[in-house]
């Protein structure tokens, strides 16, 4: 049971990404979950101070390559949202 922050990079409706993918080899340590509402999710965990901290690290690292990140937060294994 994950607790903490993790930027999605990636999200399928049905299938898992194909270990092939470019997204694997752009960044790494990529963690995928299966959601429950089906499809897949696609995760670089961290370990942040802060949410603010965890924000400014997706905005100024990864959305210049993922514009369409995540950042989520993770509380006993439940995931949320969290919006900038």
């Amino acid at each position: 049971m994950f607790s903490g922050y993790a930027i999605e990079i990636a999200a399928t409706n049905r299938f898992p990404l194909d270990r092939t993918n470019p997204i694997f080899r752009q960044f790494g340590n990529i963690y995928s979950e299966k959601l429950t509402e089906g499809g897949y999710s696609y995760l670089i965990l961290g370990k942040f101070s802060s949410k603010d901290s965890a924000l400014h690290f997706v905005q100024t690292i990864i959305k210049p390559k993922v514009e369409e990140a995540r950042l989520f937060e993770y509380k006993d294994g439940i995931r949320k949202v969290i919006r900038d």
